[in-house]
């Protein structure tokens, strides 16, 4: 199951057997991609929402059936661009194979993401 949590101190989830991942904070949705695909090893590659979103899905990349991508902050992407990200971790990040995936965000940001 898939939780995005809103926490300033996440590294308690930190743990021999997560995978765990510091998303920057890109300015541009093709940087974004990329830097999680190679942060979590991805099989496939590509810089658009759907292969982000069909790699999170599979899980074929999973080799820890914990998953954390913590966000520092939201990712400077356009209004558009950012909301689809939202979407596409809320709706399908949780694999197949993964028993567990966080979503972090600092609790700062909360308002920036809701409005």
């Amino acid at each position: 199951m898939t939780k995005i949590l809103f926490i300033d101190n996440p590294e308690y989830l930190k743990a021999d057997d997560v995978i765990w991942f510091d998303v920057p904070k890109n300015k541009r949705k093709e940087d974004l991609i990329s830097s999680i695909e190679i942060g979590l090893d991805f099989l496939v590659g590509g810089t658009n929402w759907d292969s982000l979103e069909e790699n999170l899905a599979t899980g074929e990349w999973a080799t820890k059936k914990k998953i954390v991508l913590n966000h520092k902050g939201l990712p400077s992407l356009p209004e558009r661009d950012l909301r689809i990200y939202l979407s596409v971790l809320s709706d399908n990040s949780c694999a197949v194979s993964v028993d567990n995936q966080d979503i972090i965000f600092s609790e700062e940001k909360i308002e920036s993401i809701l409005n």
